[in-house]
């Protein structure tokens, strides 16, 4: 290719800003570039990567690329020089020389291809810190749709006036259909020799044996060991098919109130709530079932809270078939075990062929032929539990692309609200063709049915099970806070067990006490499975923190009726903390527990600007008292020891 590139100096490739990159690819190991650039076109590229036709086809290729970026970035007001100065040279030179990229833009070679994954392409540009590369931000009116489909065009051109490089191809991937044939016939005749096979039965009772009972043991600190039926117990929840706006979270309070009031006095601004309450609150709720079935929601994505029941409303449809089986095979993946898979594991299709993970394997082939026919629904729980960001974007493309694999196939996928707006995840999946659906809190009518059920299938010929009905639905209907409370699946669950031996709303601190420790920390480590770091910070530090937070709130201008803190002084009480705990890296661990009060254990919630509030106003009370209580226990210790020594 260097041969080659002395065509860069001619008058054609004046004012080309992106010459040096060229140059430093063409002096570069470039047939390694060369094989990475055809490697998904074709097979084995090691012979034709050494030849001059294909190695000139590529640069030209690569040029024509550049040159639709540059004349692009053009095209909306950038001087060559603010290019330069912008580090847009050195930022392309290493997005060329991504492997994604690199195959992005190989597949344009493809025969009778006629598009490119640009909005890939947008992704890795605009996500490169997962990357630990800062890429500038482009133009808002760059496009690299437009970048794509012309590059195609270039790129036919290139193979049709260079017959060599055609003949080459043409004769490199009829080699590989044959070879392909030959694989496909022995790994069929091994595939069937070693095949899971396609057991209903069996397939049923493993549905039935994974999913088929609620999973309380993080919740019930009576040991009562309770064994509830999932199916008999799953309450059927609404949603609304809107996401809650993005700039800011709203607290449980303000949501409630929203709903009720058409004038309300909040910290947001009038056209801030108004927007929340077109936008969101004035969307029709409906039953979840009903609007799943529905033939327009064919892909859909279910969002909500921390313990709103997303994953109970998958294991209930799960659960649904595996009762009464008919013509739509449940296939039912947790986004947190296959990623441990995803490094051996290719594609969902082969996860549910022979996944470590998987609850029950099942023939690649079976399965793929029901695809097909569009006889299975699938189901992606937790996407918001995939953490690594690059991994979750791959995710979300497999997720994608599986959906254009299979268009016949019903999709569901699962997310916590914040981590699914936050992370751009909605406008990909959006733009794929899912409606997105948010659960809502459980309803009076929905709370009064759980109680029921609880009771009966709990407690069954208990004599004291009238008794401690009775108490609950008391609790939940004369006190706002357990009311509030009790919207939430999870929590109220924990409030049933509870109500065995302690009387609500009494008894309510042990209530906020073990709710607490719930969202902080038995959620994500014990219930969920999730990793800690090993300097991982608990649940007690964490508890700590939120005491001086809540004391903080309500020891400013507004007392007791504070629920407001700016993100600065938040920052400042944690990191003090963790300072006090001996701690390295105190700043940016206390950045990463904000994160994580607001993202993953449902406390602390984002009102816009630098303000954040807790979520429920019910535990800035507890945690403030707690630490009014905590002062004065150790005011009182301090006071003995001064008498006993004078």
């Amino acid at each position: 290719m260097l041969e080659w590139l002395v065509a860069l100096g001619t008058a054609e490739f004046t004012g080309f800003v992106f010459k040096e990159i060229m140059v430093k690819l063409g002096q570069g190991a470039l047939e390694d570039y060369v094989k990475d650039f055809l490697k998904g076109v074709i097979g084995s590229t090691t012979a034709l990567a050494k030849k001059k036709p294909v190695q000139e086809a590529v640069g030209q290729a690569m040029t024509d690329f550049l040159l639709l970026v540059q004349d692009e970035l053009m095209e909306w007001g950038m001087t060559a020089i603010e290019i330069r100065d912008r580090y847009f040279e050195d930022a392309i030179d290493k997005f060329i020389r991504d492997p994604e990229v690199t195959a992005i833009l190989g597949r344009a070679f493809e025969k009778d291809c006629k598009e490119i994954n640009t909005t890939e392409l947008e992704n890795i540009w605009k996500h490169s810190k997962v990357r630990r590369i800062s890429f500038p931000a482009m133009p808002n009116e760059f496009k690299w749709s437009r970048i794509g489909d012309e590059y195609v065009r270039k790129v036919r051109k290139i193979v049709r006036e260079t017959p060599d490089l055609r003949e080459m191809l043409d004769s490199e991937r009829l080699e590989v259909i044959e070879q392909g044939i030959l694989q496909l016939t022995q790994n069929t005749a091994q595939l069937r020799e070693v095949s899971p096979g396609f057991d209903i039965d069996r397939y049923r009772e493993s549905l039935q044996d994974c999913y088929g009972y609620l999973k309380l043991n993080t919740l019930d600190v009576t040991h009562q060991q309770y064994k509830l039926r999932l199916w008999k117990m799953f309450i059927e929840q609404s949603v609304r098919e809107a996401l809650p706006p993005s700039r800011y979270d709203l607290r449980k309070e303000t949501q409630r109130k929203l709903v009720e009031s058409p004038q309300l006095e909040s910290d947001l601004s009038t056209e801030d709530l108004e927007l929340y309450r077109r936008e969101y609150v004035q969307k029709t709720a409906r039953p979840v079932l009903e609007v799943l079935e529905e033939p327009t929601n064919q892909l859909a994505v279910v969002v909500g809270d921390p313990g709103s029941g997303k994953s109970t409303l998958l294991q209930f449809l799960a659960l649904k078939w595996a009762e009464a089986p008919n013509d739509e095979l449940p296939l039912l993946v947790e986004l947190r075990e296959y990623t441990q898979e995803h490094n051996s594991i290719t594609s969902f299709l082969e996860y549910f062929h022979q996944g470590a993970r998987t609850i029950c394997r099942l023939d690649r082939l079976d399965v793929d032929d029901l695809l097909r026919k569009g006889q299975a629904r699938v189901m992606f729980d937790g996407l918001d539990e995939v953490f690594d960001p690059s991994i979750r974007s791959k995710i979300v493309t497999e997720i994608i692309r599986f959906t254009n694999e299979y268009p016949k196939v019903r999709v569901v996928v699962t997310s916590r609200i914040v981590g699914y707006v936050k992370h751009l995840n909605s406008e990909r999946l959006q733009n794929a063709g899912f409606h997105q659906f948010t659960l809502q809190d459980l309803d009076s009518d929905q709370i009064q049915k759980f109680i029921e059920q609880w009771h009966e299938f709990a407690l069954g010929n208990d004599p004291d099970r009238p008794r401690l009905q009775t108490r609950l639905q008391f609790a939940v209907e004369n006190s706002v806070s357990i009311r509030e409370l009790a919207g939430n699946p999870l929590l109220l669950t924990m409030m049933a067990i509870l109500n065995y031996k302690r009387e609500l709303p009494k008894d309510r601190a042990e209530l906020y006490e073990q709710a607490s420790q719930v969202l902080l920390y038995n959620w994500d480590v014990d219930y969920k499975s999730l990793e800690l770091s090993a300097d991982a910070i608990g649940q007690t530090e964490k508890q700590a923190m939120l005491r001086r937070i809540a004391y903080e709130m309500q020891s400013g201008e507004k007392g007791l009726a504070g629920n407001l803190i700016l993100g600065e002084k938040l920052q400042t009480i944690l990191t003090d903390f963790l300072k006090s705990r001996g701690l390295e890296q105190t700043r940016e661990k206390a950045v990463l527990l904000i994160k994580q009060f607001r993202e993953r254990n449902f406390i602390l919630c984002f009102l816009g600007d630098d303000d954040y509030a807790f979520v429920h106003r019910t535990f800035l009370e507890y945690f403030c008292a707690k630490e009014f209580v905590d002062r004065l226990e150790k005011r009182r210790a301090i006071l003995a020891i001064v008498r006993t020594v004078f």
